[in-house]
């Protein structure tokens, strides 16, 4: 292992170089090609309702509305997923370069070069890289947190290694903390887990671990406050289960790798097949999530060896900030958990999990890592199915047998509608923010766009009936809700005054992100 140097050669400089436009140009590809997922087109409209909406409609969500608020003047001015992606993505770029300065504390310039290489051509960093959300700016400040608690031990003061002032590096190092824990759950916890390594400084200790503490408590209060004041809607109290909780824990260093298996079964047409190839890629799974813990166990073990304070630093980070995550879930603290939020954790990760191979396993073991990741991040932008909530061949189906009386249904209240309609451009999408359902049932469509309205079983009838005069229906649903009463009892009822003439499935890795459309016409009249 090799100690941090400020410069690299001539040759790690063009390295470094190449790497980072690599990854700048799968993360633009990315970000042109996909239209608005899910997750993305909730915090557009959300965030275009405006601040006070925003923190409304956020009360009961895991996160703090800090990002919606710093992105509203963008939002305001901008409707293209494309354009309002590019800041949080050129700043992804900006986090692999620190990633490879934090890697180069460690390793020498080749091992910290292929890191770096990993964690931009891994699709699972660059995905979250080139979304509308928060994982983006929240590795940003993270990273940069990690960086001032190592200049901290070596030098006294955070930053000392960009050549600041102590008072410049204390302000910059603070507030990317404030930041990061502000911008989501996953950034205060790293707070904890920081705070916790502060206290086994040499020096400035307790100056350390105090600001740490200060930085989480804006975003505590925010929990505190929400919890006490907001209920989990039940179907969110049995998304938390404890099984889910820690099954998300176990799995995520598969996140991290980019070997999260555990759904690709679901392309297997066949049921019994497909039931047979889910039991199986869970159990291969586990396996490999078990035997990544292992490697992590065994490197923190070679790290904790050489490098104490630091090993306690990353490898903290690594597991109680998802810990933290799961035990916060468990208490209802917050909602739910996911193995994508230890994805910002990839880099301690990493780290901690190399540090004790041997230099020819560690080649072999990047290696191992890099051609894969290349080879998915190669096509993964231009193969929908891989592609979790990509709308475009939705989109392509309704262009493609579109007339200009039709009408886009949807069923019930979700964050499905709002995908719907940022996928399709619709920007009249008002009725989200209000319970008056049938007064926003039929929008007027604007030049080559097609209206949209939402339905809800309890307005399944005569009257319904009446307004859809003249209409052909468009009905789009996403299978998490295909099962639900709203669904059953739209679809019963169309089946009694329309004929289905057209269909579309598209299918995904994750049921959820499975979409279906249904083409219905109006059944002429019947002559008594």
């Amino acid at each position: 292992m090799t100690n941090s140097k400020n410069s690299l050669s001539v040759s790690g400089q063009r390295w470094l170089y190449i790497i980072l436009l690599i990854g700048l140009a799968i993360r633009l590809t990315a970000a042109y090609v996909q239209p608005a997922f899910l997750d993305e087109a909730f915090v557009y409209y959300v965030t275009k309702a405006g601040p006070a909406q925003a923190i409304s409609r956020l009360r009961i969500d895991t996160h703090p509305p800090t990002f919606n608020l710093l992105i509203y003047p963008l939002v305001c001015r901008i409707d293209s997923i494309f354009l309002l992606r590019l800041p949080t993505l050129l700043l992804s770029i900006f986090t692999l370069f620190l990633s490879f300065r934090l890697a180069r504390r460690f390793y020498s310039e080749t091992t910290s070069l292929a890191i770096t290489a990993f964690m931009a051509l891994s699709c699972n960093l660059w995905i979250t890289d080139a979304q509308l959300r928060t994982y983006g700016p929240l590795t940003f400040c993270i990273t940069i947190v990690w960086l001032g608690m190592l200049d901290i031990y070596q030098h006294g003061f955070p930053l000392a290694e960009w050549r600041l002032s102590h008072a410049w590096g204390w302000a910059l190092w603070v507030l990317s903390g404030l930041t990061g824990a502000c911008l989501h759950s996953e950034g205060a916890m790293v707070l904890a887990a920081c705070a916790l390594s502060a206290l086994a400084l040499p020096a400035q200790r307790w100056i350390t671990f105090s600001c740490l503490v200060l930085e989480a408590c804006p975003v505590s209060l925010w929990f505190i406050y929400n919890r006490l004041t907001v209920a989990f809607p039940k179907d969110e109290i049995q998304r938390s289960s404890l099984l889910n909780t820690w099954e998300s824990f176990l799995a995520s260093p598969l996140a991290i790798a980019n070997w999260d298996i555990r759904e690709w079964y679901s392309i297997i047409d066949s049921a019994m097949l497909r039931d047979l190839a889910g039991l199986i890629s869970s159990c291969i799974a586990l396996v490999l999530a078990i035997l990544l813990w292992a490697l992590f166990c065994k490197g923190w073990i070679s790290f904790y060896r050489s490098k104490k304070w630091e090993a306690c630093l990353l490898g903290i980070s690594a597991v109680f900030a998802p810990l933290l995550i799961c035990l916060a879930v468990c208490c209802g603290v917050i909602n739910y958990t996911q193995s994508r939020y230890a994805i910002p954790l990839t880099l301690p990760f990493l780290i901690t999990a190399l540090y004790g191979l041997q230099t020819p396993s560690l080649k072999q073991l990047l290696g191992a890592l890099l051609i894969p990741s290349l080879a998915v991040s190669l096509a993964f932008p231009f193969y929908p199915y891989l592609w979790n909530q990509n709308w475009q061949p939705t989109l392509n189906f309704i262009a493609s047998i579109r007339q200009p009386n039709d009408i886009i249904l949807v069923n019930g209240k979700s964050e499905f509608d709002y995908s719907l309609a940022m996928a399709y451009d619709i920007d009249n999408i008002s009725y989200r923010f209000t319970d008056d359902f049938k007064a926003q049932l039929i929008q007027h469509p604007t030049p080559e766009k097609l209206p949209i309205a939402v339905l809800t079983k309890d307005m399944l009838g005569p009257e319904l009936l009446h307004d859809l005069r003249g209409y052909r229906l468009i009905v789009v649903i996403g299978q998490k809700y295909a099962l639900r009463d709203s669904y059953l009892a739209l679809m019963n009822w169309l089946s009694q005054y329309y004929v289905l003439t057209a269909e579309f499935h598209q299918p995904s890795l994750k049921s959820w992100a499975t979409v279906d459309t249904y083409v219905w016409e109006r059944q002429p009249p019947q002559n008594n």
